[in-house]
This record gives C-alpha cells, structure tokens and sequence, in this order.
C-alpha cells in the first residue's frame, strides 16, 4: 500500500517536471533566437542539454547509489527550482542564461539518474516493471504535445518571465511530491534470477542476467539510437523537399510520430503482461529498420504519415523495453551502473545520428540515408539476437561456404 501512494506521488512528480521542461525549453529556444537571431546560439541549448548526459550519467549513476535515489530526486528538483529562479532576473544577460542552462542540465541529468534507480524501487515487482515503464512512456508521450504546444502559447501570448515562473512552480511542485515518498523504499529482491550466461526465460518479464550480453543489449541499443538521430534530422528534410508538402500536412506528419508513441505506449501497458521486454525490443528493431528501407520507396504524403507514426511506435517499444532490461540487471547488481552506462550512450547515439543525419542532406543524398539508417536498424538487431561474436563468426563461415562454393563451380 505504501509503495502504491509513493508510486502515485512519483507519477504526479513526473508530470509536473516533463510539462515544465517542454515549456521551457520551446520559450527558451525562441526567446534566445528572437533577441540574438543567432542559429549558432539555438543549437548551443540544445548541445548544452545533451552534452552533461553524456560524460556525467555514469558518474552520477555511482553517486546516486552511494547517496539515495530519493535524495538526489528532491534535492535536484529543489535545485532546478532555485537556478531558474535566477534565470527569470537574469534574462538580459545572454551568456549568464547559458551558464545557468548549463548548470540546470548538470543537474538534470543527475535527476534522470536517480529518477531511472528510484522507480523500479517503487514498483517493486519485476512481473509489473514493463507494464509501468510502458504507462509512464505514454505519459511522456503525451506530455511531449501538450507541453510543447504550452511552451509556444505561453511566450507567444504572455511572455517568457511567465514561462521561467510556470516552470519554478512545476519543479516545487515535483519537490513536494518527491518529499512524500516513503522513506526507506528499497529495491526489490530478485531471487528469482538465474546467474546463467544467456537471457531468463522462466517469467512473464525477461531479464539478462550476464554482464556480455547486457553490453551487446546497450551496444545494439546504441547504435538503433544512432538510426533514431538520423531519423529526426532527414524526416523534415525528406517530407518538404520530396513530397512537396504544405505547412499544415508538414505539421500533420510530424506529428504523427507523437501519436504513434502514446498509442503504442497505450497498448503495450496493457498487454505488456503476456510479453516480455526482450521480445519487444527485437519487434521494436526490425519494425524500425522496414519501416526506413520503405520510406526510400515512397513518394505519397498518406503513406509517409502511416509509416512516421509506425516509427514513433516502434520508437516507443525500443526505448520502453531496453529501460527495463537495464534497470532490471542494475537493481540485481547493485554495484553496478549499467543504467548510466546505457543513459550515456543513447544521447550520444542520439548526437551522433543527428550531426550523421546532418550531412546527408548537406550532400543532398537523401534516399541513401535512409537506407543507412533502416540498414543500422536491422544491424543493431542481428548484434541483439546472434550477440557480437556469434555474428562475425556466422558471416565468416557464410563466407567460407560461398568461397568454396565458387571454387567448386569454377
């Protein structure tokens, strides 16, 4: 019953957070750029939000293991809070608002830390743990909408000192949720984990249980993250340049990523039960890399949308199934920090793909990222299923076969 109540307030926590951080973020980005008109000085927020997640979530991961995810949870809100408190005095002067942007990632990136440690704790159940990943993925799905659209709204109609002080609020209300979690809430037990070399079969949920394999997990992960940042940087480029799309159905297909993350959020929280984690993140990778290698074929505006929202689906599936394979190897091995390991290498996937993503369309070649990207999709799961070595020594015998093959026929 305890760990119900902490479970809603952390829920509540979350909700509170996520709108305020799409708010600020959409009122920051253009308040920056309608005062500087500096592009350089947009994409320097958007480095500065991603850069500490990469070098500081396997530090952070450690300290917040020595220190308590709960601890670090309040502490960190109540910090944000104090920094954009600053930030709403300091809005004529550009670079202290970067610095303090900076600084608010730093600890951000510790709050996503200790939040990704603390909610498997609350669950308590690792039958459920899926199921609520899946639950608090569709909330943030549906969040990443409304809270963008907020953010627009509140600067366009009341100015950013209204959406700095939005945010505060968000981030003391988040504090006063977190502060109302159980103390003492601890992980969960897992007797039922077999210390074998391959993946545990015997539940309703799958977990990896060797230290290999969850690094060829994290590494097949990395690089569908890489196909992920290709993804967001071609996707616009591709739909107003090759389709010849007006702003309304640019809007409308872009949005259709949104959409099919909240709905396959929506029914895998569902049906989560009678599926395993590890299944879904192959489903996930193979979805992923057709649906790519088919947006190479098409030109239709109709069928474009259908296969961006099976991408943000298969996204969500992903992204969902490889969280809980990794918080359920960490919080069996606490001395571990697989999860900041996993953290760090996804948003630098992310980058990655992106500055990749990046030059394809300087060099114009469009329909060959594409098909690089769907290609890094179906690579990541072959790394995922045969593991690594298992992979190059089945494409080395195939070659082999075929060598002799020719030799024979010639």
């Amino acid at each position: 019953m305890k760990n119900k109540r902490s479970l809603f307030y952390f829920f509540c926590s979350q909700i509170a957070i996520d709108i305020g951080n799409w708010i600020i973020r959409i009122s920051v980005i253009a308040y920056l750029y309608q005062i500087t008109q500096s592009g350089f000085l947009t994409t320097l927020v958007l480095i500065i939000d991603t850069a500490p997640r990469i070098i500081l979530s396997i530090p952070f991961t450690r300290f917040c293991k020595k220190v308590g995810e709960r601890k670090c949870c309040i502490t960190t809100s109540i910090i944000q809070t104090i920094i954009l408190s600053v930030i709403f005095f300091s809005l004529k002067q550009t670079y202290l608002i970067l610095i303090l942007l900076f600084l608010k990632s730093l600890v951000e990136t510790l709050y996503v830390v200790s939040s990704n440690i603390l909610f498997p704790a609350l669950v308590n159940d690792n039958a459920k743990l899926l199921n609520y990943n899946f639950k608090l993925s569709a909330i943030s799905a549906a969040i990443v909408a409304i809270g963008q659209m907020l953010g627009g709204i509140i600067y366009a109609f009341l100015g950013i000192k209204f959406s700095i002080f939005i945010n505060t609020l968000a981030f003391g209300i988040s504090a006063i949720f977190l502060n109302l979690i159980s103390k003492g809430i601890h992980l969960s037990n897992h007797t039922n984990i077999q210390k074998n070399y391959n993946f545990n079969t015997t539940n309703k949920y799958e977990s990896i249980t060797n230290h290999k394999m969850m690094n060829l997990l994290i590494l097949s992960n990395f690089i569908a993250v890489i196909g992920g940042g290709m993804f967001n940087s071609i996707l616009p480029v591709f739909v107003q340049s090759n389709l010849n799309t007006s702003p309304q159905v640019f809007g409308v297909i872009m949005g259709c990523f949104g959409i099919g993350a909240l709905i396959a959020t929506l029914t895998f929280s569902f049906i989560s039960k009678s599926i395993n984690s590890y299944n879904i993140f192959l489903l996930s990778l193979v979805g992923l890399g057709f649906v790519f290698v088919l947006l190479g074929f098409i030109r239709t505006q109709i069928i474009t949308g259908v296969l961006t929202l099976f991408f943000g689906s298969f996204s969500a599936m992903r992204g969902t199934s490889s969280k809980t394979l990794v918080q359920l190897y960490d919080s069996s091995y606490k001395n571990n920090s697989m999860l900041g390991l996993y953290q760090s290498t996804q948003n630098l996937g992310l980058l990655l793909g992106m500055m990749i993503g990046s030059y394809i369309i300087y060099i114009n070649n469009i329909k060959i990222g594409v098909f690089s990207a769907g290609l890094l999709y179906l690579f990541a799961v072959t790394i995922a299923y045969f593991g690594f070595i298992r992979y190059i020594k089945k494409a080395r015998s195939l070659y082999i076969k075929i060598k002799i093959f020719i030799k024979k026929r010639g």
